[in-house]
C-alpha cells in the first residue's frame, strides 16, 4: 500500500467550515476560534511571575492554582512560531495514525478561552533570514484571512500581534521585528521559550564532529534533493549568534520582549540525554538543547523546572514518559494560560 501526501496552505474558509474540516495533508493549516471573547477577570491567586529566580510551575491539581477559566487572554492575536525542523502538524489522513501537532493542544487551549491564535510554518532547516521572510508572509496572510472572515477579531487600527516562539523560532521572530519591519502589522510582544539567543554548545559539537569536509558534502547532497538553503545548523552555533546575529539584530524599543528557559535531569531513555550532557559541561543547566543562560532575553520570566525541550510545547508521548521513568510537575498548559494572562495584564 502506498500513501500520498499533499501540502495545503492557507485556504480562505468560513469559521463553520474550519470547525468541521479534516484535511489529509502532510503540513496542515490551523485556523481560529469563533468563541466569544470572555470578560477579563480579576487576577487574584495568580501564580507569581519571578524574573530573578527559577520558577516551578504548579500542576493543574495543586490547590492554590486558579481555575483555568479565570486566566485572561490578551487583546491582540497570538502567533505561535515553531523551531528547527518544525511544522504545524503532520498527518497521513489515516484514522489509526492520529496527526501530530507541533504545539500540542496549546492553540486549542487558548482559543477555548476566546483568544485568536495563528499557527505558522517556515522552512525547516533554512537560514534565519529565509525563515523570517516566510514568517512575515505567514502572519500577513493570516491576518488578512481573519479580517475578511471576522474583522471584529482585531482592535481598531493597524493590526498587532503577540508572538510566542519556541527554540529557533525566537531567532526568526527577532529578525522579523528588527530587520524586516513589516508594514502590514506591528508586533506588540515577543516571548521566546527555550530559544538559543547565544547559541547552543550542542550545535558547536555537531559542526565540529562533522568537520568542514563533511559539511561541504552535506550541503551538496542537500542541494541535489532541493534544499538550497540549510544554514540553520550553522546559525545556531555560539560563534554565529554572539558575534554576528546579536550584533546585527537589535531589539526594537517599541516591542516588549519576554523569555523563559528550562532545565531537567534526563533519564537514560530520554532523547536529550546526549545533548544534555554536552551542554551541561559547557553552560550548566539546560533543557537538552538550550542552556538556561542562552535562553534569557529581554524580561526573563523564569526557568521552567523539570521540563525538557519538548515538554515546553506539551509533548508527552515519549518513551521515558510513557514508561513513567521520569515524572514531572511541569504543566505546559498552565504555562500558556499564565503567559496569556501576563500579556493581558500588560495590555498587549
Amino acid at each position: 500500500m502506498t500513501f500520498s501526501f499533499a501540502i495545503k496552505r492557507y485556504p480562505i474558509l468560513s469559521f463553520s467550515q474550519v470547525r468541521c474540516i479534516r484535511k489529509t495533508s502532510f503540513f496542515g493549516t490551523h485556523f481560529y476560534s469563533t468563541n466569544p471573547e470572555p470578560e477579563n477577570r480579576a487576577s487574584s491567586g495568580h501564580i507569581p511571575w519571578n524574573q530573578d529566580s527559577h520558577t516551578e510551575y504548579k500542576s493543574e491539581t495543586e490547590p492554590d492554582k486558579k481555575r483555568s477559566e479565570d486566566y485572561r487572554i490578551p487583546e491582540n492575536p497570538i502567533v505561535l512560531c515553531h523551531g528547527l525542523l518544525g511544522f504545524e502538524y503532520l498527518s497521513t489522513g489515516i484514522p489509526a495514525f492520529p496527526r501530530i501537532d507541533y504545539w500540542q493542544g496549546v492553540s486549542e487551549l487558548l482559543e477555548d478561552r476566546g483568544a485568536v491564535t495563528m499557527l505558522t510554518h517556515v522552512p525547516a532547516v533554512s537560514s534565519i533570514k529565509l525563515r523570517a521572510d516566510a514568517l512575515k508572509l505567514n502572519i500577513g496572510q493570516r491576518i488578512k484571512e481573519i479580517q475578511e472572515i471576522s474583522p471584529e477579531k482585531f482592535p481598531p487600527g493597524k493590526p498587532k500581534v503577540n508572538i510566542i516562539a519556541h527554540s529557533m523560532g525566537g531567532l526568526d521572530a527577532r529578525y522579523l521585528v528588527a530587520s524586516l519591519k513589516p508594514s502590514e502589522f506591528d508586533v506588540a510582544s515577543l516571548t521566546t521559550i527555550c530559544t538559543p539567543h547565544r547559541g547552543s554548545p550542542f550545535a558547536d559539537y555537531l559542526i565540529n564532529l562533522i568537520g568542514g569536509t563533511g559539511l561541504t558534502q552535506y550541503y551538496e547532497i542537500s542541494k541535489r534533493v532541493g534544499l538550497d538553503d540549510i544554514k540553520a545548523f550553522h546559525q545556531l552555533t555560539r560563534a554565529y549568534t554572539t558575534k554576528t546575529f546579536n550584533v546585527e539584530v537589535k531589539n526594537d524599543p517599541e516591542v516588549r520582549y519576554f523569555s523563559y528557559g528550562a532545565r531537567f535531569s534526563p533519564t537514560p531513555l530520554n532523547i536529550f540525554k546526549w545533548p544534555h550532557s554536552v551542554i551541561q559541561k559547557k553552560e550548566g543547566d539546560n533543557d537538552g538543547m538550550v542552556s538556561v543562560e542562552s535562553a534569557k532575553w529581554g524580561e526573563y520570566l523564569g526557568t521552567l523546572e523539570e521540563a525538557d525541550h519538548l515538554d515546553v510545547i506539551n509533548w508527552h508521548y515519549r518513551l521515558d514518559r510513557l514508561l513513567q521513568l521520569r515524572k514531572t510537575k511541569f504543566d505546559a498548559k498552565l504555562l500558556y494560560l499564565q503567559l496569556a494572562d501576563k500579556l493581558a495584564k500588560e495590555g498587549l
